[in-house]
């Protein structure tokens, strides 16, 4: 059997390695903080930045043609692939950049707010289906502010989520609140019968086939079967 020495650095470099450590994080602390601080239309420059590194990365591109060709490729738009590749990565990059400015997001234009807010007036649940697309994160608190009404919203949360991921919650929840995705179909079924208004996913896995974009996918029926039991 070989015997081998493991030998430690010296006291001085383990204390200027953990130095380091601490200092980048830090950094990256005060970076967080401060950035929805910064004025949105001084980050046009980062965007830009950031788009043309993402368009030049093999990997980003082929995800984003992933995305766009099973969207697209069975609806008759498959020609725009390509150039939804583009445009796909501009928008994410933006969106990511968005959910540090909450006031670009939270405020955009719902048509037919009335209907949520005569839904809610009858005391009954209400439950709002939604697709993650677009600047979904800010759907939730533009709605409840034209309604009038709290809009919670189902999220699948994870235990200890980083800067950028408690941000986008906090984007999210702002509407009402957030309800853990964890609660499953009963814990959705709760809270519609207690009067508020949930939005839920539907274009996450599950059991259930329909049909989206010319094709036949799978995805939950939680919200369907929930509105259903409630």
């Amino acid at each position: 059997m070989d015997i081998v020495e493991v030998r430690r650095a010296p006291l001085a470099q383990r204390l200027v390695a953990s130095g380091v450590v601490l200092a980048r994080r830090g950094v990256s602390r005060m970076l967080w903080l401060g950035r929805p601080r910064v004025p949105l239309r001084l980050t046009g420059p980062l965007v830009r930045r950031r788009i043309k590194r993402a368009l030049a990365d093999p990997t980003t591109m082929k995800t984003a043609h992933w995305h766009m060709e099973h969207l697209l490729g069975a609806s008759g738009r498959a020609d725009e692939i390509d150039e939804m590749c583009r445009r796909f990565v501009e928008h994410w990059t933006a969106v990511d950049e968005l959910k540090w400015h909450p006031r670009a997001v939270t405020r955009q234009r719902v048509e037919g707010a009335e209907h949520l807010t005569a839904a809610h007036a009858l005391n009954r649940g209400v439950l709002l289906s939604f697709v993650h697309h677009a600047h979904y994160n800010g759907v939730f608190a533009s709605a409840a502010h034209a309604a009038g009404v709290p809009v919670e919203a189902m999220a699948a949360m994870p235990k200890a989520p980083g800067p950028n991921l408690t941000q986008h919650f906090h984007v999210v929840g702002m509407g009402g609140g957030l309800l853990p995705a964890s609660v499953g179909t009963a814990g959705l079924v709760d809270e519609l019968k207690r009067g508020r208004v949930v939005a839920a996913a539907i274009d996450v896995p599950g059991g259930s086939t329909s049909t989206f974009a010319g094709r036949d996918v799978k995805c939950s029926s939680g919200p369907a079967r929930a509105a259903v039991m409630a």
